[in-house]
């Protein structure tokens, strides 16, 4: 969780409106250009203050408020241009290098902005400004994801302002990025303690409530996050708050799972299935999704035990049916006739007039060896319409097994009555062997 903003926090640079002191060339000029800055109507008021560098080009000033006039304009290379004469006349005057980073910051020269704001801080005397500076510093480096740079810079604000609302906020963000939900808590808890932020609006406070109900939730403390997170329901964070509220729902995680599994993507499939389980561990659906992945990688077994589990928490007895018919196939794939009788046993028991159950369980009996068995499954069948193909499939297998009894008149029989489609020659061999 990371929400950066690019606030200034204190409008630090209010109080930048000065006016030249001393009488010399261009203080006429500057004076219009300040009242037409004030009134914004800066492209007049920068024409004044380029006719007051023009009669008085030493004093910084003036550059200092053309460029704040260019800056608001978006004459970005005016304004650098501006900036770096009021640095080169007055080396000590930080705010020219806090608002030259700003202008690299909107034109995303990053570097740059870092190098500036880092030159304004290091060389600020005031305290109050010079926290605002490693402040800004903070959220530019956490912006780019540089926690240790950041964290450097934290601390020197955190020397000078230690119940700084701004500086625990950026300490809770900086804990919550190497996972110290704890501390990130107690931070997030600070920050709101302080005046400052309790005379904040509503709107002012909300990310302060939505970090510390993140934190909470991290922490095992659900009912307490949303409590936080239906304080911070403002702007942007409506979206955040929902997207967290969606990572509590099983299903939510399970749609991602899906999505991966369907790309082949089976790994990064499990690890959503397994995160949708840790929120409901008898979730049918992401039980069955890892089945297919175990048995898409021919792990039978494993397939089998998710379809198993699935089986235990499914609560619709016609999904339960499909599910044991599943896994009594993959037992015969396996050549594993006892593990599909019993995967059987519960469905058949409730359905036991149904066919394509009953032909399952006589593979399943004749793979175990149950000839006997399987033999009087398929005759019960047997005895039942069936068109001519359906009766050579249960035919043939009888066959088999009544041969495996040592019965060769029945499984001659058998193989006679199978002689009907694709078992036509299947069935001729048998009987060859049978010397009938």
């Amino acid at each position: 969780m990371k929400v950066y903003f690019y606030s200034l926090f204190l409008a630090i640079f209010c109080c930048w409106t000065l006016p030249a002191t001393g009488q010399d060339a261009g203080l006429s000029a500057y004076r219009a250009a300040e009242g037409l800055r004030k009134q914004n109507r800066c492209d007049e008021a920068i024409e004044k203050y380029e006719e007051a560098i023009r009669l008085a080009p030493q004093n910084y000033r003036y550059f200092f408020q053309m460029g704040r006039c260019e800056l608001k304009v978006k004459d970005y290379e005016g304004a650098k241009h501006a900036f770096q004469r009021v640095i080169e006349l007055q080396p000590s005057y930080t705010p020219a290098y806090s608002l030259l980073a700003k202008v690299y910051r909107l034109e995303n020269d990053l570097d740059n902005a870092v190098y500036y704001y880092a030159q304004a801080a290091s060389m600020e005397t005031n305290p109050r400004r010079k926290v605002q500076y490693e402040l800004f510093l903070v959220n530019l480096l956490l912006s780019q994801g540089e926690q240790e740079a950041a964290a450097q810079h934290l601390l020197r604000a955190r020397e000078l302002a230690p119940q700084n609302p701004d500086v625990l906020y950026y300490l809770a963000e900086i804990r919550a990025s190497e996972g110290k939900w704890a501390e990130a808590r107690q931070a997030y808890q600070a920050a709101l303690a302080t005046d400052a932020v309790q005379k904040l609006p509503p709107a002012e406070k909300a990310k302060y409530y939505y970090g510390l109900g993140v934190a909470l939730q991290q922490v095992g403390e659900g009912a307490e996050a949303k409590k936080m997170w239906e304080r911070a329901q403002f702007g942007s964070y409506k979206k955040l708050i929902d997207k967290q509220l969606a990572q509590e729902n099983h299903e939510y995680f399970y749609r991602i799972a899906l999505s991966y599994y369907l790309q082949g993507a089976y790994s990064q499939s499990e690890l959503y299935l397994g995160r949708s389980l840790d929120l409901r561990q008898d979730y049918a659906r992401a039980w069955l999704l890892k089945g297919r992945i175990a048995a898409k990688r021919g792990e039978l077994r494993q397939a089998i035990a998710h379809y198993e589990q699935a089986a235990e928490v499914v609560k619709d007895s016609e999904q339960r049916e499909k599910i044991a018919v599943t896994v009594a196939n993959m037992y015969l794939n396996l050549e594993d006739g006892q593990g599909a009788l019993a995967a059987l046993q519960p469905v058949l028991a409730a359905n036991p007039q149904q066919l394509g159950l009953q032909y399952l369980k006589a593979r399943a009996a004749y793979l175990a060896g149950e000839y006997e068995q399987s033999i009087s499954t398929l005759e019960a069948l047997l005895k039942l319409g069936l068109e001519k193909q359906e009766r050579a499939k249960y035919n043939f297998l009888l066959g088999l097994a009544a041969r495996q009894t040592n019965d060769p008149a029945r499984a001659a029989e058998a193989f006679r009555q199978a002689m009907v489609g694709p078992y036509r020659d299947a069935a001729r061999q048998e009987l060859d062997q049978l010397g009938g």
